[in-house]
């Protein structure tokens, strides 16, 4: 069993990796976001927060953020599984960004239904979503 001090770290560890992930899943050719979308992902942070949370990660420096970031960041995690899972090949990304005509996302993209609400809730859907999709 971990003590107090061991699971601080194994959280500061594993949002330093998420973080770093969702970054580069921010470029271009993959999701698209702005940091101000990274921010609002993460659950309405600053964009400051967010970055200063990333240069804490890229310097390998201890990154402590809220339960609930911790909690979307994994839900991205595997919005992202099931999008490589479900997608044909070569259009992972391209189905972030698409139209879906979906009822849950009425003509948004994933991308535009997360950041047009905002909460756990939308993330759990997405993500529930695609995972009956995979059957």
């Amino acid at each position: 069993m971990l003590n107090n001090a061991q699971t601080h770290q194994a959280a500061s560890t594993m949002a330093a990796a998420g973080l770093l992930w969702l970054e580069q899943q921010s470029v271009r050719e993959r999701w698209n976001l702005s940091q101000e979308d990274m921010a609002t992902l993460l659950g309405g942070m600053s964009k400051r927060t967010v970055s200063n949370w990333l240069d804490k990660a890229r310097s390998h420096h201890q990154v402590d953020v809220p339960g609930d970031t911790l909690e979307r960041l994994s839900l991205l995690l595997g919005i992202d599984k099931s999008l490589a899972l479900t997608a044909p090949a070569g259009h992972r990304y391209e189905f972030f960004s698409r139209p879906n005509q979906a009822p849950l996302f009425e003509g948004e993209s994933i991308k535009e239904y997360l950041l047009k609400r905002q909460t756990m809730l939308a993330l759990y859907r997405v993500r529930r979503y695609l995972d009956a999709r995979r059957g």
